[in-house]
């Protein structure tokens, strides 16, 4: 039986912001936009080894590693093999403008793991409430495009040496 993710409540917003003001993303924006995010998102907790998104299902949320880590795998020729890791303060999962609909992997908790979620129907109002946080969730996805194709160019290398 795998672990079961729990979602944590906390009683004011001030203790969630406080939270993401350790999110290198989010760091130094201003306090209502913490506020915002406190206000909009939701915390949630995680214990080792639970599985927090799995292949086929639907991609919703940003997601902030607040402790803990990730790990991301793909199944290939009835192998896990292990992508990337989200360790803690790192930003990922859908971002504003991505075209991201289906989860391909599955991610799993690696730690007790408490993560940030931001559903991507808030979005629209993220931009209004704060553009210099969507600019820099727009360059993020950039340098995860990038680093995924050079990934992916080096896997594609070496399958041509054998």
């Amino acid at each position: 039986m795998e672990p079961q993710a729990y979602q944590l409540i906390l009683p004011d917003f001030m203790s969630v912001s406080s939270l993401l003001n350790t999110v290198a993303t989010f760091n130094d924006l201003p306090a209502e936009t913490l506020a915002w995010l406190a206000t909009h998102g939701e915390l949630h907790d995680y214990a080792d080894g639970a599985v927090i998104a799995s292949p086929g299902d639907e991609a919703h949320y940003l997601m902030a590693v607040l402790a803990g880590t990730v790990q991301y795998y793909v199944v290939r020729g009835g192998n896990r093999e292990p992508v990337f890791r989200l360790e803690t303060g790192q930003v990922g999962g859908v971002l504003p403008y991505s075209r991201l609909r289906v989860v391909k992997g599955k991610s799993v908790a690696v730690g007790n793991t408490r993560l940030f979620q931001l559903h991507r129907d808030a979005f629209p109002a993220l931009e209004q409430q704060s553009p210099e946080l969507t600019m820099r969730l727009v360059n993020l996805m950039s340098d995860r495009a990038r680093t995924e194709a050079r990934g992916q160019e080096r896997d594609d290398k070496l399958r041509a040496l054998g």
